[in-house]
């Protein structure tokens, strides 16, 4: 699970999608996260199986339509594609295989790390002087001062957020077991 995870999470060639012809490894692995014994949703209800399979379809349902459902409202706003559908189809595979409270708590923590170090790099791009000739360039021309259009060119950097979700998954993987079993207050949640 880890290496599809990590598999899936890599940026392609372009330096920020995530590959989309992976298609193969997410159908494997949405099939064997289903077929995961998991009996956590709706176990007093279902026999164990059943309920590990109704946790896996929600979970995949729950990641996939919230991000496919993003990326057209995006793109409906803005008029161009934010958000490719490799980060859909990864986060169905998430969802199959950590079932609905895993599948938010990946969106959860994928995006808020996804937002500290996208936001502490367009601050470094653009402290660090990131494009500055382009800008003076632009300025001199009458577009802008140096320092607006160095922000709007910094701006415009894109991180891959695939990267962050698979992040995340392996964080709630590896450490929702060590925090429900640490501090007590998080029991409800992570475990």
């Amino acid at each position: 699970m880890a290496v599809l995870f990590l598999l899936d999470s890599y940026p392609d060639g372009n330096g920020f999608a995530c590959k989309d012809a992976s298609g193969h490894g997410q159908r494997a692995g949405f099939c064997g996260g289903i077929a995961v014994f998991r009996g956590r949703l709706l176990h007093q209800n279902l026999p164990g199986f059943a309920a590990g399979i109704v946790d896996g379809i929600l979970g995949a349902a729950f990641g996939s339509f919230l991000l496919w459902g993003l990326a057209v409202a995006y793109k409906m706003v803005r008029g161009h594609e934010g958000m490719g559908m490799g980060d859909v189809k990864m986060m169905a595979m998430v969802g199959a295989f950590l079932g609905l409270r895993g599948t938010f708590l990946t969106l959860l923590a994928g995006s808020l790390l996804g937002s500290v170090i996208g936001v502490s790099v367009i601050l470094s791009l653009y402290l660090g002087g990131w494009k500055r000739g382009l800008a003076k360039r632009a300025s001199r021309r009458g577009l802008g001062s140096v320092s607006a259009l160095r922000w709007a060119i910094a701006n415009q950097y894109q991180l891959p957020l695939g990267t962050f979700l698979g992040i995340g998954a392996l964080a709630v993987v590896y450490g929702e077991p060590l925090i429900a079993a640490r501090w007590v207050v998080f029991r409800g949640i992570a475990g």
